[in-house]
């Protein structure tokens, strides 16, 4: 059986891939790529699947290899703890700013001094936006990180934990602001209400899709689909019919207890 450096180095030339380009695939350096052909270095276990992939190949084809046979190099599941925390507090941070954004702008109606309420609005605004672009960065920077490497189990754990979250944490946000008022009165309210209950239910779905999650199949988890269900048909119910506040009320929460239930009843699949 060939060697490792001997194997990766044939099938790389066979597939036209410069040590650059096989490099950005497995995300890399070209640097990396030239020890392990040189026999200067091995990858660890776990990017042999994803150095095969690269290749086209049988990820056997690598384990196999001679020199790391004699190896006997275990598999080792690890994480870049300092990375997940990072996210974690970059995560609550950017949800402080809109948080504080968000007071502010309950604030301003009890202001009378009209350059203060001004001042209050703009920074009020400012504190969204600004919360919401750090929540958006870091999403991106967090998910071109482990998005690449074989065990991402609790990459993907902490990316859906936090982002679901966050989304639960701006709907809650939302209820309470058109409960006092901020968002106005009838249709216009009524709009609002629906899609703050409505978003959070397809980014559920989208983040799960991403993080390799799926709803458990048991049936609680059947019974709160099913109640959440009839309760979109409840909340639609009252808009159409335009009934008062107060029931509308009762009904968003009730949703959105069930939303907030559902989805942390999930389970990771590989």
């Amino acid at each position: 059986m060939e060697k490792f450096n001997v194997i990766i180095t044939k099938r790389r030339k066979e597939l036209l891939m410069t040590q650059r380009e096989l490099a950005e695939k497995i995300n890399v350096s070209d640097k990396t790529i030239s020890k392990w052909e040189n026999g200067g270095s091995y990858p660890e276990l776990p990017m042999l699947h994803v150095i095969a992939k690269a290749l086209q190949m049988n990820v056997s084809d690598l384990i196999g290899a001679s020199d790391l046979q004699e190896k006997e190099v275990e598999p080792v599941e690890k994480y870049d703890k300092d990375r997940i925390l990072t996210f974690k507090i970059q995560t609550i941070i950017s949800f402080m700013f809109s948080l504080l954004g968000f007071i502010l702008w309950i604030v301003k109606d009890s202001v009378n001094n009209q350059i203060i309420v001004l001042i209050l609005k703009v920074s009020s605004i400012f504190l969204i936006i600004f919360g919401l672009f750090i929540f958006v960065i870091g999403i991106i920077i967090f998910r071109n990180f482990y998005i690449d490497k074989f065990f991402r189990k609790q990459y993907d754990l902490t990316f859906y934990n936090y982002t679901i979250s966050y989304v639960l944490a701006y709907c809650l946000l939302g209820i309470v602001g058109a409960i006092l008022g901020i968002f106005g009165v009838g249709l216009q309210a009524f709009i609002i209400l629906t899609m703050i209950i409505i978003i959070p239910i397809f980014l559920e779905q989208l983040l799960m899709a991403l993080s390799k999650l799926r709803y458990k199949h048991d049936i609680y988890n059947k019974l709160i689909l099913g109640f959440i269900i009839f309760l979109i048909f409840i909340f639609t119910s009252i808009i159409l019919m335009i009934i008062p506040l107060p029931m509308l009320r009762i009904v968003i929460f009730l949703l959105y207890i069930s939303i907030v239930i559902i989805s942390y009843r999930y389970q990771y699949q590989k």
